[in-house]
């Protein structure tokens, strides 16, 4: 794969497919593992948090079929079976996948009344695992390649007559060591005096936001070396939502720091302004 062109057809044969399932396999059971995990510590009714779990990633991918379907249209055609076929046919529209698994979230920790906030970032560690072993799925099917290149690692993916970017791996690793420190730092960041903001606790969102923020620099990264997404007046529309991603994530970590971009008198004190809590 590194220093020279190869073709993954070639390198890997039928052993691809096998790869790219056993890659969503792992995706699956590890997702699932610390699920498990996490809704133990954090005292989840299993089975409830289980149900609110599913459903979400259901309706995401759901979600991030169709749309992606609904901007290729020209391809898809009322094909159904070409729907459906998401080895023959793959794709996903990843940001509307996770704005409506997010939402699916939001009103199911608004019923079982828990801390929304909470909620999302226990969802954001599993979420990062998942994108991880995902896009490393999608590479060894041969999908979403990037724009050809001239580089040492570049792939000849299937259907394809010379090297292109491996985005794929670009985004798997970025997403794997974005797991690896959200896991990290998910007992530590109620610790970090920064985010704190001088206050004796710190607030829940922290890995959400972080999340949020990585996610939109990824896909503004990726923008530049994968065929546009989403193209209106020749404008790359996922590049603006990738933007808007990361400064939506930089808002919320300023705010769920217990800062705030306005000012108002403390009423406890009756005096200097103060950052509303």
């Amino acid at each position: 794969m590194f220093g020279i062109s190869a073709s993954l057809a070639q390198a890997l044969g039928w052993g691809r497919v096998l790869l790219g399932w056993s890659a969503v396999l792992i995706a699956i059971i590890g997702g699932l593992y610390f699920f498990w995990r996490k809704a133990r510590e954090e005292h989840f009714e299993l089975m409830e948090a289980f149900d609110g779990i599913v459903w979400s990633a259901i309706l995401g991918i759901f979600s991030a079929r169709i749309g992606y379907i609904v901007l290729h249209f020209d391809q898809f055609g009322w094909r159904v079976l070409r729907w459906m076929a998401l080895d023959g046919y793959p794709g996903l529209w990843g940001i509307l996948g996770l704005a409506v698994a997010f939402g699916v979230l939001y009103r199911w920790a608004k019923q079982q009344k828990q801390d929304l906030w909470e909620v999302w970032d226990f969802y954001s560690i599993l979420l990062a695992w998942y994108m991880g072993w995902y896009w490393l799925s999608r590479f060894f099917f041969g999908a979403a390649a990037g724009r050809p290149t001239s580089l040492p690692w570049g792939i000849v993916f299937p259907q394809r007559v010379e090297p292109a970017h491996p985005v794929q791996i670009y985004a798997a690793v970025v997403y794997i060591a974005l797991f690896a420190y959200l896991w990290w730092v998910e007992p530590k960041y109620r610790f970090f005096l920064w985010y704190r903001s001088k206050k004796r606790t710190a607030k829940t969102g922290y890995l959400f936001s972080f999340f949020v923020i990585v996610s939109g620099l990824l896909g503004f990264g990726l923008s530049f070396v994968q065929y546009p997404f989403w193209l209106v007046w020749d404008v790359d529309i996922n590049q603006l939502l990738s933007v808007l991603l990361f400064f939506v994530g930089g808002v919320l970590l300023y705010i769920r720091s217990g800062r705030t971009f306005f000012m108002t008198k403390s009423k406890e004190r009756g005096g200097p302004n103060e950052s509303l809590k």
